[in-house]
């Protein structure tokens, strides 16, 4: 009798994890080929009735005055009466070229057609200072600018130790569950742009680095220009700007 009840308990565990397994391998399956089908934005020239134009890989200045990546202010400018953007940035990927006076930092103008006015260095802007945006979280899909989907990549599993940060006084940081990426929409009227960024899943939110500016921030449906900013380490990094098609 026990022996038949071992047999029965062992095929039994053994056909919950076939049947894991099983799951786990289509979803794998299925989320890779969603994966390959959605672009990065700098693999993207057009999309529905947009243009997408990479203005710099380089990163805006704004990045490094947050250390805790809210972005609050932002670092990008409108000129209402030339209809031109000027922006700060950096070659150094780092929050360290901030305290740097000068070294690889300029302003670059562009107007709302991506093409370069100029570059230097700019005094007494006094134009309109556009606010950063951040996608919200999949549940908050009523937005116009929000994350999709996640799609876990890595799973960090020193975030599961429970003796993680023991010893220090300064406490932990939130705990990283995994990399992966995330699925970002933008509605823009009827036209819904889509797109995938790199993204982590943490104890309360999916984070990422990707900030939108919009020249009425109240209605980022209407149909003038966006700018998406996106940190990164990889060919993601840099500003873009999103101009409706001239028809």
């Amino acid at each position: 009798m026990i022996k038949k009840m071992s047999v029965i308990t062992f095929g039994g565990i053994l056909l919950f994890v076939l049947i894991v397994f099983t799951l786990n391998y289509f979803d794998n399956k299925k989320n890779s080929k969603e994966l390959t089908k959605r672009k990065f934005l700098y693999e993207i020239k057009e999309q529905k009735n947009w243009k997408v134009i990479k203005i710099t890989k380089k990163s805006s200045l704004s990045q490094f005055d947050d250390p805790y990546n809210l972005n609050l202010d932002g670092n990008i400018f409108y000129d209402t009466v030339y209809k031109h953007l000027y922006v700060e940035v950096t070659d150094w990927n780092t929050s360290f070229s901030r305290n740097v006076d000068d070294e690889h930092k300029e302003w670059i103008e562009f107007d709302t057609l991506g093409k370069i006015i100029r570059n230097g260095k700019f005094d007494n802007l006094k134009q309109i200072h556009l606010k950063p945006i951040l996608p919200l979280d999949i549940e908050e899909t009523k937005s116009e600018f929000y994350i999709a989907k996640y799609i876990k990549g890595k799973t960090n599993w020193d975030a599961f130790n429970p003796l993680r940060g023991m010893g220090n006084p300064n406490g932990t940081r939130e705990n990283i569950y995994s990399d992966g990426f995330a699925f970002i929409n933008l509605v823009v009227k009827n036209d819904t742009l889509k797109f995938k960024t790199e993204a982590n899943q943490g104890e309360f939110d999916i984070n990422t680095k990707i900030f939108l500016y919009s020249f009425n921030a109240k209605n980022i449906n209407s149909t003038s220009f966006k700018i998406i900013e996106i940190d990164s380490y990889n060919e993601e990094n840099g500003l873009y700007l999103l101009y409706p098609k001239i028809k």
